[in-house]
């Protein structure tokens, strides 16, 4: 039987069937807002509170302002101690570089592969996968770079989340099949206000929750409840 990895969310683990499968990899789609960085950090940081290690890889926010955002747990402790390692692709302020091979899928997986290796990292995050899939005008070399770093990862049990901004984990089938599984957040308008939901869209190997379910984000971080939203006029 394999063995469950509990996100940490509240509530998540609840609709995926009792949580993630160790050493598999799990697509987070959604727009802007939706809570997609919010909710792969707070794995990391649920994890590095169960002894854990993990690794934020982002091509959006550099560590420090990231640190700022997140608005719970000691991320800067874990970050500090060395149980969460951010390693970030954006150039630093003031830094001109040619070398585009830093900024590919191959050069990715062979830096990812020395952290997880040297760092015994359980968790890993990328945040966002789609700065690297633009890259590919060619999906045949874009989809052998995804299965090379995919199964680099799952070769050293980590269990991995790619980050996409909006639905393209499930639209674009160069993606699709390397996934065990797809979480879409997303908002709903109502008469009223803006519900936050979470669902899971896929989910191998196990029976899971199909609904919509809403999705607070506050001090402590997301909760994901077992109310549907409503739909209003």
């Amino acid at each position: 039987m394999e063995e469950r990895v509990k996100s940490g969310v509240p509530g998540l683990d609840d609709i995926l069937g009792g949580g993630l499968f160790r050493g598999q990899t799990y697509g987070i789609t959604g727009g802007p807002g939706a809570g997609k960085s919010i909710l792969s950090m707070e794995f990391l940081v649920r994890g590095a509170e169960r002894g854990e290690r993990g690794l934020y890889v982002t091509s959006e926010v550099p560590a420090d302002k990231l640190a700022r955002q997140i608005p719970f747990g000691s991320l800067q402790g874990h970050i500090d101690n060395g149980d969460l390692i951010v390693f970030s692709t954006r150039p630093l302020p003031g830094e001109v570089t040619t070398n585009t091979e830093k900024f590919d899928l191959a050069g990715l997986t062979y830096m990812v592969k020395h952290y997880v290796r040297n760092n015994d990292i359980k968790r890993v995050v990328f945040d966002s996968v789609n700065a690297f899939v633009q890259q590919y005008d060619d999906r045949r070399p874009l989809r052998r770079e995804l299965n090379n770093l995919v199964a680099m990862l799952e070769s050293y049990g980590c269990t991995t989340l790619l980050v996409f901004e909006g639905d393209s984990a499930t639209s674009d089938p160069s993606v699709e099949f390397l996934v065990d599984g797809v979480i879409e957040l997303g908002r709903i308008e109502t008469h009223q206000d803006v519900v936050r939901y979470a669902q899971v869209r896929k989910m191998r190997g196990t029976a899971h929750d199909l609904n919509k379910r809403a999705m607070e984000i506050g001090e402590q971080g997301i909760l994901i409840t077992n109310i549907k939203p409503f739909y209003g006029d």
